[in-house]
Order: structure tokens, then C-alpha cells, then sequence
């Protein structure tokens, strides 16, 4: 029956999606994307809480064991937020993202609206569209809004929050297994990467990615540990919803669960539950192929200039600017820098010493793999300002490795790590906070500026039609905008 299950769902649907009409199976694509996240969600939560219910100790010695992390996260939190205030600072990607979840909230459709005109005192949504952007982020910050109102802040808030929860995460992961001093080590690590507070504080939906690969990969290593039917709902459920956080999470968590069934052959038996609990993943995924495919249309990349989306010349091509700018060494860089330096070499060490497990491959394979599809991509050219958020992952995977140091050097590494941090976080944050690590890109200085001007007219959000590329910045700050092409085909309508 679970073989039933995992696969008729995703037949039928496919079915409908291949051979329905091409204008209404967007439609429903779109009411489809917005209500899959919330199944998805709580079948995630269903799983994490049949985990908390089967762990091996009280909430009492829990608390005591993390709540330094608890604390820390917290302050590292406000204090990211008060050196780099948060802001759009790509555009795109952030905008598009925000517009999805302001239809989710109003319409409960995974739809971002590209033209709206004033009617009866606000602005009325003409045109909308199936964005290419997996919608986990965008109904996350939906539901912020569903609680307060909609406000662009509310996806500020969303990376805030899983800021701190990644960085716990980390803390609790590396507390139970090599003790509090490490486990303090590994959130001041990830800080010490410009990269992390430039994505914690935008609207885009890299950090949420990277937190739930952090938090899939320590589900991972936690059943490989004690293969039981708890822990392999933890990793069924944050496997899922990593799944929907990026394309690119999804052949990751393939490859994941692929070696965590590799290393654990022979140790876990699938009872009727798992079973079950597998089955439905092919199901939760299956819009999200849908979306992939139409991701495809050439409207949404017009900057590859006819170039394939995916190749291996643009890996070849892509690679040596990649790793002089992870490891160059200056201290504005906001990727890892100095920090990866130190890590590769402590992991090489570790290697030479005979220290390598599969933990490593687990550990380093779904972060290697992303990062080998995203320099695979035409946009993957880590010298791009506004491509460097999509190392995200691999910018982590090396900021930890120094702690292989504590096992290298049990008496000392832990020290020498700390010490480490304590010379390089102010060095690393200050950069940071002047704006040097990531100077304001021009596409955002510009629509920061159009909004000054949009401020000294007030009133005109029911009365004002804009026309122009930045239509959508508009829409998402509650104006009524079209762009050039949609005024030139609807103009008179329009009036």
C-alpha cells in the first residue's frame, strides 16, 4: 500500500500536468503551490514532534544543556541586525519573493502580481504570474503577514528569526558531540563569514536553505548514529521541507538520503510507518517539479542570452573565479576567507591523520553537490555580487571545518578555535558594518532612491499609475505600477 501511495498521487498529478491547458493548469499550479506548503509544513511537524517524543532525555536536562546556545543565538541575532539594518539588497529575487507572499496572504494563491492600477482609492492587481522561485520562503512570510498585516518587513523578520534558529542549530548539533566549548565555537564560526548576516538580513530565501540543510544534515548523522523510526521521521520531515527550499535542495536531499541509506544498510529495518512516512514524499515534491519545469521558459532568464541555463563549461568556466574568491584572504571579503583556509587545512590534517569517517562524506557531500550545480549555472560566477548568496552552503561547510581541530588537538583545539574568533569576529564585522564586506549594489541604492520620491507624494497610492521597469518594487510597496510593455498593450484599457 505505501508503494500505492508514493506513487499514484504523483502519477495523476503528472498526468494533469501534461496533458491540461496550458493556461488553466498555471491557474491551478498556483493554488496548487500555496496549499502544498501548508500539508508539507505539518507533515514536517508531525514528524519533528514524533522525534521530540522519542528522545532520550528530559526538557529539564535539554534546557540545561542549551540554553547558552539559546542566549547566544539571540544576541549574535540583534547584533547582525544592528550592524547590517536589513534591506533588499538584490531586487529581484527579493521582490519576486515578497509578491508571492502577498498573494498568499490576500488571495491564498502562489502568484506575484506584475501590474496593478488605482481603483477606488488603492491599487487594484491587473496581471499576475506563476513566478519560477520555490514558494516554502515566500509562505513563510505569508503567514507573518496573516498574523500582523502585510508589511515588506514581515520577510526581514522570517530571516531574522531563522538566522537565530541556524544559529543554534549549529551550537546544539556540535554541543552533543564535542562539548559546550565547540558548541559556543561553531554559531561565532558561521558569523564570522559576511555572507551569513548579508543574507540574514535581506529578503531573499538562502538562508532558509542553508538552515534547513543544517538542520536535515544533523537529523542525518543523528539517525546513522541510532537508526530508530524517530529519527528517521526527523529526517524524513526536515528532508521534505528542505526539499522545497531551492531547486537546488532537492537532488541534495536526494543525494543525502541516498548515503544515509548506504550507511546504515543492515542497521535499520523499514517498519510499516516509515514505510509510510517515505511514500509521502514523492507527493509533497511533486508541484515542485512542475515548477521546475516551468522555470524553463526563456522569459524568466533573459540574461542568459540564448546561453544553456546548465553545462559543464560553465562549471569549467566558473570554478577558478570561485575559489579565489572563497579564499582570498582580505578581511572585507564576505565569503569565508581566512576562515577556509583554516578550515580546509584542518580538515586535510584530520585526513592525513586517519581521522576520516563517512560523517565527513555525509557531512561534505550535499553542500559540495550544490555548490557543483550552482557553478554549473550561467549566473554561477562567484566574482557577481549578486551571485555570491548561493554559496551560501559551501561558505558554511568550511567556516565549521576548524573544528576538526578539537579532535586533532583534544586539550587545546577547542581554545585555539575560540582564540581564533576572539582576534577575528571584530575584524570580520567591522567591514561589515561600513558597508565594505558588501558595498550597496546599484540596482538597490536606485529603488531606494525611488521610493524617497515616493514617499513626498503622499496619497497617491489610489490615485497614481507608475510605468516602468521597477514596477513590481512598487506593487510589493502597495502602488499601483505597470511596466513599459504592459502599458503600451493595455494603455487605453488602462485609462
Amino acid at each position: 500500500m505505501p508503494v500505492v501511495v508514493g506513487l499514484v498521487p504523483p502519477g495523476l498529478l503528472g498526468g494533469w500536468w501534461l496533458w491540461g491547458v496550458d493556461g488553466e493548469r498555471l491557474g491551478w499550479l498556483g493554488w496548487l503551490l500555496y496549499w502544498w506548503m501548508p500539508v508539507t509544513v505539518v507533515f514536517a511537524g508531525g514528524c519533528l514532534a514524533w522525534r521530540l517524543l522519542g528522545r532520550g532525555r528530559s526538557v529539564a536536562e535539554l534546557a540545561r544543556a542549551w540554553w547558552p546556545g539559546v542566549v547566544l543565538a539571540v544576541v549574535a541575532t540583534v547584533v547582525v541586525v544592528v550592524l547590517a539594518p536589513p534591506q533588499m539588497r538584490v531586487q529581484f529575487d527579493e521582490t519576486s519573493l515578497v509578491g508571492v507572499s502577498q498573494n498568499m496572504h490576500a488571495q491564498r494563491h502562489a502568484v506575484m502580481t506584475t501590474g496593478a492600477i488605482p481603483f477606488d482609492g488603492a491599487p487594484f492587481p491587473l496581471e499576475n504570474m506563476v513566478d519560477k522561485r520555490p514558494t516554502l520562503f515566500a509562505f513563510l512570510v505569508s503567514v507573518v503577514h496573516d498574523v500582523s498585516g502585510y508589511r515588506v518587513g514581515n520577510a526581514f523578520f522570517v530571516n531574522a528569526v531563522l538566522l537565530a534558529v541556524g544559529l543554534f542549530a549549529a551550537f546544539a548539533a556540535v554541543r552533543d558531540r564535542l562539548g559546550l566549548l565547540p558548541g559556543l565555537c561553531a554559531p561565532l564560526l558561521l558569523l564570522s563569514v559576511p555572507l551569513t548576516a548579508v543574507v540574514a538580513t535581506s529578503a531573499g530565501f538562502e538562508l532558509l536553505a542553508a538552515v534547513l540543510l543544517l538542520l536535515t544534515t544533523t537529523a542525518a548523522l543523528a539517525f546513522v548514529e541510532r537508526p530508530d523510526e524517530p529519527r528517521f521521521a526527523a529526517l524524513i520531515g526536515s528532508g521534505a521541507l528542505f526539499a522545497q527550499a531551492r531547486y537546488e535542495s532537492l537532488p541534495a536531499m536526494l543525494l543525502l538520503g541516498l548515503l544515509v541509506l548506504l550507511t546504515v544498510r543492515g542497521r535499520f529495518a523499514f517498519s510499516w510507518r516509515s514505510r509510510w512516512l517515505l511514500a509521502a514524499v514523492p507527493t509533497l515534491v511533486t508541484p515542485l517539479l512542475f515548477l521546475v519545469q516551468h522555470a524553463q521558459d526563456p522569459n524568466f532568464t533573459p540574461e542568459a542570452a540564448g546561453r544553456a541555463l546548465v553545462s559543464f563549461g560553465h562549471l569549467v568556466e566558473h570554478a577558478p573565479t570561485f575559489l579565489v574568491a572563497m579564499f582570498a584572504p582580505s578581511l572585507d571579503n564576505p565569503l569565508p576567507g581566512v576562515v577556509a583556509i583554516v578550515g580546509v587545512a584542518a580538515w586535510l590534517w584530520r585526513l592525513a591523520a586517519g581521522r576520516g569517517s563517512r560523517v565527513d562524506v555525509l557531512v561534505a557531500a550535499p553542500s559540495l553537490g550544490i555548490t557543483l550545480l550552482v557553478l554549473a549555472w550561467f549566473y554561477g560566477d562567484a566574482s557577481e555580487r549578486t551571485a555570491m548568496r548561493l554559496f551560501l552552503p559551501f561558505a558554511w561547510l568550511v567556516a565549521l571545518a576548524p573544528l576538526a581541530l578539537v579532535g586533532l588537538l583534544p586539550r587545546h583545539g577547542a581554545r585555539l578555535v575560540l582564540g581564533l574568533l576572539l582576534v577575528l569576529l571584530p575584524l570580520r564585522l567591522w567591514p561589515l558594518a561600513t558597508g565594505a564586506s558588501f558595498p550597496t549594489l546599484e540596482i538597490a541604492a536606485l529603488t531606494e532612491t525611488l521610493d524617497g520620491v515616493v514617499r513626498r507624494l503622499p496619497g497617491e497610492r489610489g490615485t497614481t499609475l507608475w510605468v516602468g521597469a521597477p514596477a513590481q518594487h512598487l506593487i510589493v510597496k502597495g502602488h499601483a505600477a505597470v511596466s513599459v510593455r504592459t502599458f503600451q498593450r493595455l494603455g487605453p484599457r488602462i485609462g
